[in-house]
């Protein structure tokens, strides 16, 4: 049987930053290429090639905060020409969600994270506040 992790998404991108969405089971191939620099796995996917895609309980997801439930959630998009999207929202469904990012020009899309953890941090304030002190971030910087 295969570990819940193949089945979900991974962002990665590489030493050029050019980000991609992969599925979990080609991680390790994509990694043992060398051309791996960074990943994040998370989700459920939330789009493929432009259109909702959701398969969440294919994905391993079980909590019905996923399920069915809805809240503050954050998300990750690219466009078709792997521009990255970070966005957040107040209250939403996953398939909510899911059209949020397609309304905002994404191409390819995760879920991130939700309830008191999402947040969105840019030039020095909080865009959106978490609702609790958060362990990690995602963090991106200007060259």
């Amino acid at each position: 049987m295969k570990a819940s992790g193949d089945r979900r998404t991974i962002f990665t991108y590489d030493k050029n930053l050019l980000a991609d969405l992969i599925p979990g089971g080609d991680f390790n191939e994509r990694f043992a290429q060398g051309t791996v620099q960074g990943a994040l796995q998370a989700g459920p996917r939330l789009l493929v090639n432009g259109k909702v895609s959701l398969d969440v309980k294919t994905e391993g997801f079980k909590d019905p905060k996923i399920l069915t439930g809805g809240g503050a959630r954050s998300a990750l998009g690219l466009t078709r020409d792997h521009k990255l999207i970070l966005l957040t929202t107040g209250g939403a469904t996953i398939p909510q969600l899911a059209e949020i990012m397609k309304q905002a020009g994404a191409y390819q899309a995760m879920n991130l994270d939700g309830g008191a953890s999402s947040g969105l941090y840019y030039n020095g304030k909080y865009l959106t506040t978490p609702g609790r002190k958060i362990s990690n971030a995602l963090v991106i910087t200007y060259q």
